[in-house]
């Protein structure tokens, strides 16, 4: 293994080793700046742990003596991670409560985080361009922006850095086995680590690949001796995590998901790879995700058995092929177990869970990359580098607007509720925000709560949130079509029809609010008056995927069933799709005699998080064992 950092005692010297690495340490500083400065405007999210870690808590108000023992001999929020908490005291010394200071921090760490594994991947590889593609690519990916600029999670910024410091110490001592100090040195690191998170419990699995790896040596008493102190704190700090987490002193430690271990683990072979998909398409990231709890092994619980198979089985080849390779796909599978429900927590999936896997993925993409274009000619390779840099500056723009979600916490949550919009947690959230930042104080944020309320099927919540908004305004277009809505959706036609009459006032071009009309008349009997909305709807172009759920029901109510598949499908195709329109082809097979059909496009609603389920009183198998045992399936959380 070649040496990248400066052992020389001569500065001189020192200045000519690190000559070499300057461009690439410059960009890596300069693109880390260029994606994360913005962050310094944002505020502490008042709704989501930044209060119980730094605003709202008097032990980070000032290093002392005092609270730096408080700090270790104490359980903070069902964690036990001292470190984390005294950088948030140097924090307070430095910059009192202001939020950028906190942050920036936050950046300065992941920079260096970054820089460090750079001179990792060199040491062990001797190659500074694939380095600097896996360093660059764990710098930006856009997945890691929880980690970097939600203040509360500093505990993972803080628990890498000295969780790569151990690994270069390590190699460090196994080049040299008689300078004990680098073991010391690697020891202290590893505990420093512990101290910042608990998740760094994996580190002496971590070593022995490393050992495996990348140093000869023979005899698993060899190997595994030294190992010993590093196992011993370890399970000291993985039995204190189990503590602290204990639901009885408000942890979140939880049953198994799903009522058993077999339930959890169907749940979470979906869930590995999506991990992978947020990897390779970080279009889709939110702060909470809300994975399918499987209590049988369907298709999608089976195929992601198949592809979890694949990859450990690509893995054994590479242990005999590339043992560097292997080395960085088993780090991230190692990295990725402490959060796959061997013990049970509330949160099944999460953006910062992949920090620590994330330096697995990216060395093994970039020097696996690099192995494949080495034996090319320089054309490959010319456009192989044209192909990273686009790559990077991609991730760079995708993190760069992540970054702007996490400006406080309304915009985060609004930004959740987008994209999980049957989810409870992003629904309160979003709610409890708005509340604590000032209340609601336009029509355009009472529609953005009062929708969250709605779509995650809380209809009483959302209807006192829609009438406040259109105090503010009372002809807000979304808000006078959606409280409609709520009421059709009841079956309320008499309720509906004074929003619908206000929305055809003030808004006389809008498709989907005679579609709404067009449905209320029909329940309320009065066909004619039906028909010539319909009518009007058709002419003016009914676009969202709404409206055409609507224009399907019209259909449906006046039993015209083709055309209303044929609204329903384009609905779904339209999206995004929350399950609302395979519900509806499940209730018009159902009335169309396809008993086998409407079972699976309920399964389809159910998988996708459909939340009405006081409307399944009005399905046409409600009273069949099958569709009983399905809603069973999946469970509301």
């Amino acid at each position: 293994m070649n040496g990248a950092l400066p052992s020389s005692s001569s500065p001189q010297r020192a200045i000519r080793r690190l000559r070499p690495h300057l461009p690439a340490l410059l960009l890596l500083v300069a693109a880390s700046l260029a994606v994360y400065l913005r962050a310094l405007g944002h505020d502490f999210l008042v709704n989501w742990d930044d209060p119980e870690y730094v605003t709202a808590n008097d032990m980070i108000r000032g290093l002392t003596f005092a609270h730096i023992r408080q700090a270790f001999t104490t359980f903070h929020f069902s964690n036990y991670a001292p470190l984390h908490l005294v950088s948030y005291m140097v924090d307070y010394e430095l910059w009192g409560l202001k939020p950028a200071g906190f942050i920036l921090t936050n950046i300065i760490l992941h920079t260096v985080n970054a820089v460090v594994f750079y001179f990792l991947l060199v040491k062990l590889a001797a190659r500074r361009l694939p380095a600097f593609v896996a360093a660059a690519i764990f710098l930006l990916h856009p997945v890691q922006v929880e980690s970097v600029v939600w203040v509360a999670e500093r505990k993972n910024l803080l628990a890498m850095t000295f969780f790569i410091l151990t690994l270069h110490a390590w190699g460090a001592w196994r080049e040299r086995e008689r300078a004990w100090w680098y073991y010391v040195g690697a020891l202290a690191a590893f505990v420093c680590a512990l101290f910042a998170k608990s998740v760094t419990v994996v580190l002496p699995a971590v070593l022995f690949l490393y050992d495996g790896s990348f140093v000869s040596v023979t005899g698993w008493k060899k190997r595994l001796t030294p190992l010993l102190p590093f196992a011993f704190f370890a399970i000291a700090i993985a039995l204190l995590a189990l503590v602290s987490h204990a639901p009885e002193v408000g942890g979140g430690r939880t049953p198994f998901h799903g009522g058993s271990p077999r339930a959890t683990f169907l749940t979470m072979l979906p869930v590995m790879v999506a991990y992978v998909g947020l990897l390779l398409r970080p279009t889709q990231l939110r702060a909470v995700y809300d994975p399918v709890i499987r209590t049988a092994a369907d298709s999608t619980a089976v195929l992601a058995a198949l592809c979890v198979a694949a990859c450990l089985g690509g893995l054994f080849i590479l242990r005999h092929r590339r043992r560097d390779l292997f080395f960085w796909g088993a780090l991230y599978a190692v990295c990725l177990l402490p959060v796959m429900q061997i013990v049970p927590i509330a949160t099944l999936m999460n953006d910062r869970y992949l920090y620590f896997p994330m330096l697995g993925a990216a060395a093994l993409v970039a020097f696996g990359l690099s192995s494949l274009v080495d034996a090319r000619s320089r054309s490959w390779q010319r456009g192989a580098g044209a192909l990273a840099v686009l790559l990077l500056a991609a991730l760079g723009v995708l993190a760069w607007e992540r970054v702007a979600v996490w400006q406080n916490a309304v915009t985060l949550w609004r930004d959740a509720v987008l994209k999980t919009p049957t989810s409870k947690v992003a629904c309160y959230s979003l709610a409890g925000a708005y509340t604590q930042t000032g209340g609601m104080r336009t029509a355009a944020e009472c529609f953005s709560v009062g929708e969250a309320f709605r779509r995650a099927g809380f209809p009483e919540r959302a209807l006192p949130v829609y009438e406040r908004g259109l105090f503010f305004d009372p002809t807000h277009r979304d808000t006078l079509f959606s409280a409609a809505l709520l009421h059709l959706e009841r079956g309320d036609a008499t309720a509906a029809f004074p929003y619908l009459l206000r929305l055809q006032q003030a808004h006389p071009a809008y498709a989907e609010g005679y579609a709404a009309l067009a449905l209320a008349h029909v329940l309320a009997g009065r066909g004619a008056e039906g028909a010539a909305a319909l009518g009007r709807a058709l002419r003016l172009g009914v676009v969202s995927a709404e409206g055409m759920r609507l224009m399907g029901d019209v259909y449906l109510r006046l039993f015209r069933l083709d055309e209303a598949r044929r609204w329903y499908n384009a609905a779904i195709a339209r999206g995004p799709e929350d399950g609302v329109g395979h519900y509806r082809l499940s209730l018009l097979a159902a009335v169309q005699g396809r008993r086998q059909e409407s079972l699976d496009e309920l399964a389809r609603a159910l998988r996708l998080g459909y939340p009405d389920r006081a409307s399944f009183i009005f399905h046409p198998l409600r009273q069949t064992t099958a569709f009983q045992d399905l809603v069973a399936r999946y469970p509301r959380d």
